[in-house]
């Protein structure tokens, strides 16, 4: 279940082209916006930048108005350029400029997939309105997230909102390194049913966190036994980590090459549901991504 908050800043891309042709240079007051979230109260304004890539691409932005928990949260974004738009843009004045709607289901961050069909699509230049490809795309990222996972053997996952439960076995001893990471914060503490409380002052007897390590004061003790000690934690990302999402995207492209060209030697199809990807090496520029990440976010 994704966990939309309150506040959240949602970013959709779209194009302006005239014909094939991109158009640059348009600024927020060129455009006027429609935007409207089935169910709910849409947000009160969105704000159109131009993207850092060029090309025609520009961005729509706006905060999250309310929480909502669900799958996806269907947002309707009708962009068309105005008057001062056409009118500042003398070399098109005479022609049509499209700009697409975007009728989209932007989705917040699953914990599982590491980028989104429209990140491809921005990456490699597809019009947001040719799908074609989407369930493909979408297939390719749930298999090149998990193998990135696998390359970092590490849980790539937002668990900032609801906690988990991990179960150790107790050494005697008053340190616990989790296995977790990166710890946001810790619920709760339990040895051989007994809730171990907070130390909140220096001197107090109980348990404290040190980062992604735990550790017991005064006469606690992570008593020695076989899965007798709980820690309830919240952990893990609440945004993909922007390395993650670019390699995944890096990836994502390079198999939809593979793909599309030599279909028998890289995927194939199972349950004509999932592609599954045939033991490979990873490309040298994504591991040297993933090697980065690996060393930034300590995992």
């Amino acid at each position: 279940m994704s966990i939309w908050r309150a506040g959240d800043t949602i970013e959709v891309p779209f194009y302006v082209q005239d014909g094939t042709d991109p158009i640059e240079g348009l600024t927020g007051s060129m455009f006027d916006v429609t935007l409207s979230l089935a169910g709910a109260d849409a947000p009160e304004s969105v704000t159109i930048t131009e993207s850092e890539d060029g090309g025609g691409v520009y961005l729509a932005t706006f905060t999250q108005a309310a929480s909502f928990d669900g799958d996806s949260c269907i947002y309707l974004i009708v962009i068309r350029t105005n008057n001062t738009a056409t009118s500042q843009a003398a070399d098109v004045v005479e022609r049509e400029i499209q700009v697409w709607a975007i009728g989209a289901s932007v989705e917040p961050w699953d914990g599982v997939r590491l980028c989104t069909v429209g990140d491809v699509h921005l990456a490699m230049k597809l019009p947001l309105s040719s799908t074609g490809k989407d369930q493909m795309i979408l297939l390719l990222i749930e298999a090149m997230s998990e193998w990135i996972g696998q390359y970092l053997d590490y849980e790539i996952a937002d668990h900032t909102v609801d906690p988990t439960d991990d179960v150790y076995s107790g050494s005697g001893a008053q340190t616990l390194v989790l296995r977790r990471h990166p710890v946001v914060a810790v619920e709760s503490v339990t040895v051989c049913g007994t809730e171990i409380p907070e130390a909140e002052e220096v001197t107090d007897a109980g348990w404290v966190r040190d980062g992604d390590t735990l550790h017991l004061r005064g006469f606690y003790h992570f008593t020695r036994g076989v899965q007798n000690v709980t820690v309830t934690t919240r952990w893990g990302f609440s945004t993909i980590p922007r390395m993650l999402k670019a390699a995944c995207v890096k990836l994502v492209r390079y198999k939809l090459d593979d793909l599309t060209e030599h279909p028998n030697e890289t995927y194939r199809m199972e349950n004509q549901s999932q592609y599954r990807w045939l033991p490979d090496a990873m490309p040298a520029d994504v591991r040297e991504m993933l090697d980065g990440a690996r060393r930034i976010l300590a995992v």
